[in-house]
């Protein structure tokens, strides 16, 4: 069964069918979230033996697992992901009965730590500055001995009235005048 991220107090239940999902305010998003606190692309997320990884792609108002805001980290199912302030639990379809919203706060603190007291969600590595957001959660999904030979470049097209040799970010007007 498919993996799917089950609101638990507003907005749309988010299916995590596919290998990326990106997941934002805006309509190119694969899950959108109709809310001004949430950036227009405001994190991604892929499997990953069993879990999902979730990694913030620079939004204003974060990412939370289990309550602790992080860059990226990994959630097993039963764990409570909030997207700026829209909360989700993570379904994977095998049943689950409670969440860590249902449970007391005790009985959450002890599902968000390890056995020896400290966080269970994986900080996020550093990738390199001239890399955008987004460009480093593809290089997180690539092997290691691929993505540390390529450059990622992540070029993103608005099918929109205007033409389609305009890069994204520039009025026609000006790309008529910086292609002379």
């Amino acid at each position: 069964m498919i993996a799917r991220l089950v609101a638990l107090d507003e907005g749309p239940d988010i299916s995590l069918d596919r290998a990326m999902v990106v997941v934002g305010r805006h309509p190119a998003c694969d899950a959108r979230l109709d809310s001004l606190r949430v950036s227009r692309h405001h994190c991604c997320m892929t499997h990953d033996s069993g879990d999902v990884l979730v990694r913030d792609l620079g939004s204003t108002n974060g990412i939370r697992i289990n309550g602790q805001r992080v860059e990226m980290g990994r959630l097993k199912a039963g764990d409570e992901l909030s997207i700026a302030h829209i909360r989700y639990r993570l379904d994977d379809g095998l049943g689950h009965d409670r969440t860590l919203a249902e449970s007391s706060s005790a009985e959450a603190l002890d599902l968000a730590a390890s056995p020896d007291g400290t966080s269970s969600v994986e900080p996020c590595p550093p990738f390199p500055a001239e890399e955008n957001a987004l460009a480093a959660a593809v290089r997180k999904m690539l092997p290691s001995s691929v993505a540390e030979r390529c450059r990622i470049q992540v070029i993103v097209r608005m099918d929109d009235e205007s033409d389609d040799s305009t890069p994204v970010g520039m009025s026609s007007s000006h790309a008529e005048k910086s292609s002379e």
